[in-house]
């Protein structure tokens, strides 16, 4: 029955190479959602596990950092480093804002950074100083890359014009980018003088965080903190709520093309083949040995397609994130397997139509002209 399988599959090369294809694009398309699923996930992440936090404060009542408000006066640092385990209390300011590059406007996380507290910088430099005073800016490689800014360049953020004398990388946040001024120049532009959109606390010791976390939210009035980890899926949700179901609808979409492709291939297949599938059935073959044929025809092009496509992903992803900073993809062994798992199941559900044309397969065909 193997050997049925792949000569029926092999005879016709054109037909094979568009079944193979067809499985390719559907694995191609659907790794390149799953995986920029994840890279924007990451993405939006990895400046809160890499600000150099233990906790998160905001404000009562609000959500992430990008899309709710949260202020906080003063006061509410001079009430949470009263408390026992609070090593460091850093005010954290930051909003979307535009800035204006040449003649062009480009939205930007506009964040309000003092080097030397240590807390809520860059991910990471790539070229340039971390050290950002009065008068500068820091911008992300992604903003840099796609208008063009060099180190040295002045650009005009909320009207005042500063320096640019850093590029940083890992802000990446898809729609905008992360921007680091001095805390002066954020609490004139921003107008956030003597209050706070986050505190980003420090704590004595790592077994003293979570009583920190209780303490911040029993003891200082309006202030919720959040350890790291809390604080970063509550700003995942914002890619889960937003991006993940046209994700979601995209990828079944990728998924019926390949069923599509094989099931038609496969079905093309078998009926051209009615007569010898006749002869089997006339010699004592039963359905299932039959059903295992068609299955086997497809589980081959859905290896070779899902082998073609996981190629064509990294083909693409590398190719576009060189040409484009904010093409973040980033696939996960475990998110391939799954996919993989896909591309079975594609084969699976192909191969319905096919197996019930086998079961009405008369013998007699054989017997006639």
């Amino acid at each position: 029955m193997v050997n049925i399988a792949r000569h029926n599959l092999f005879a016709d090369k054109g037909r094979l190479f568009i079944s193979v294809g067809g499985v390719a694009f559907a694995v191609l398309l659907i790794s390149i959602l799953v995986g920029l699923y994840q890279g924007w996930s990451r993405a939006v992440t990895l400046y809160v596990h890499s600000a150099g936090a233990d906790v998160w404060v905001r404000q009562y009542g609000t959500a992430d950092m990008f899309h709710s408000t949260s202020f906080m006066p003063a006061s509410t640092a001079d009430r949470i480093r009263q408390l026992p385990g609070v090593k460091q209390a850093t005010p954290f300011l930051g909003r979307t804002a535009n800035l204006t590059v040449g003649t062009k406007q480009v939205m930007a996380y506009l964040v309000g950074y003092d080097s030397n507290d240590g807390l809520g910088g860059p991910v990471r430099m790539s070229s340039g100083s971390a050290a950002v005073r009065p008068g500068e800016v820091i911008v992300d490689r992604s903003l840099a890359s796609s208008n063009d800014v060099k180190l040295g360049q002045t650009v005009q953020v909320l009207g005042k014009p500063l320096k640019v004398v850093g590029i940083s990388d890992g802000g990446n946040m898809m729609i905008y980018s992360f921007a680091f001024i001095a805390r002066e120049d954020a609490e004139d532009l921003l107008r956030l003088k003597g209050v706070a959109n986050f505190y980003l606390l420090k704590v004595e010791s790592p077994p003293q965080r979570n009583d920190v976390i209780q303490s911040v939210n029993l003891q200082v009035a309006g202030a919720d903190a959040l350890s790291v980890e809390d604080f970063a899926e509550v700003n995942r949700g914002f890619i889960d709520g937003t991006f993940l179901p046209i994700i979601m609808v995209l990828i079944f979409i990728g998924f019926g093309v390949g069923v599509a492709v094989i099931g038609l291939t496969i079905y093309a297949a078998t009926m051209e083949k009615s007569r010898e599938f006749g002869v089997l059935k006339a010699m004592g073959a039963t359905n299932g040995m039959l059903y295992r044929v068609v299955l086997q025809q497809a589980l081959v092009a859905a290896v070779l397609g899902y082998v073609l496509g996981a190629l064509l992903t990294i083909a693409v992803a590398a190719t576009a994130g060189r040409a484009s900073p904010m093409f973040v993809i980033s696939l996960t062994p475990a998110a391939m397997a799954g996919i993989s798992a896909v591309a079975i199941l594609m084969s699976l559900a192909a191969s319905f139509v096919p197996v019930n044309r086998l079961v009405r397969i008369d013998p007699a065909i054989v017997f006639r002209s």
